[in-house]
């Protein structure tokens, strides 16, 4: 899914999928365009860089930034807005301050080499944060057209960037349009559905909780793949 075309496809897809919802409830949200708008951009952005930085970055780098860059973000808010620190949510911020560095420095393929995916994926998590306070300001417009909204505006960020990016990637094998076109609407939907969930209960715990589980899952994952390519490599080279 590196190709921006192919994300256009999972995007334009999930986009009709989720348009009727917007249609139907366009009473429930004619008076607040602006912040269905708002909410589609800075949820656009967030779900478009994270998925260009992961599909052609390191995933354990790219979420690691992504990662050090959200909790560090809800940190500082805590210390600059003079809130009561709780210790037991402190202690996990740092924790996953910690073991994102861990996982960027320390794990990463390519920690010290300056690449575009590690700016999106910082971006991504700034306005990740974004996304999370706009939830406050749009609890009262209906979960469909949030989706719709924001499938909308990420199909026209990519659809700029084919326009104006040198970045064309040729399809690597076959069927790929379809498969990228079932991945936005069998991934991408009940991924942001998912995340609009979190983001809605404006308790920062849910959200540490979710960021945990990322990067758990990011940790594991990885790992598991590279177990399982040595034990092939170490297969194929026992039968030669």
């Amino acid at each position: 899914m590196g190709s921006p075309q192919l994300l256009f496809y999972a995007f334009a897809s999930a986009s009709l999928s989720t348009l009727p919802w917007l249609a139907y409830q366009a009473k429930e949200w004619r008076n607040r365009s602006e912040s269905l708008l708002l909410f589609g951009i800075t949820g656009s952005v967030m779900v478009t860089f994270l998925n260009f930085s992961i599909a052609s970055g390191d995933p354990l780098g790219v979420v690691g930034l992504f990662c050090l860059t959200l909790s560090s973000a809800l940190l500082l808010k805590r210390v600059l807005s003079n809130q009561t620190l709780v210790f037991k949510e402190f202690l996990i911020l740092l924790l996953i301050i910690v073991v994102s560095l861990v996982s960027y420095f320390g794990m990463s393929a390519t920690p010290y080499k300056l690449q575009w995916t590690q700016f999106t994926a910082i971006f991504a998590g700034i306005t990740s944060y974004w996304f999370y306070k706009s939830h406050g300001s749009s609890h009262d417009i209906p979960l469909g057209s949030k989706l719709a909204a924001v499938f909308i505006c990420s199909t026209w960020l990519v659809g700029m960037v084919i326009i104006f990016s040198p970045r064309f990637v040729s399809f690597p094998y076959e069927n790929a349009v379809l498969m990228s076109i079932a991945y936005g609407v069998v991934f991408l939907i009940p991924i942001v559905i998912s995340i609009s969930k979190v983001f809605s209960v404006q308790d920062e715990k849910y959200l540490l909780l979710w960021l945990v589980m990322g990067l758990a899952t990011v940790l594991i994952t990885t790992h598991y793949v590279d177990v399982t390519s040595v034990l092939i490599d170490s297969v194929n080279s026992v039968d030669r």
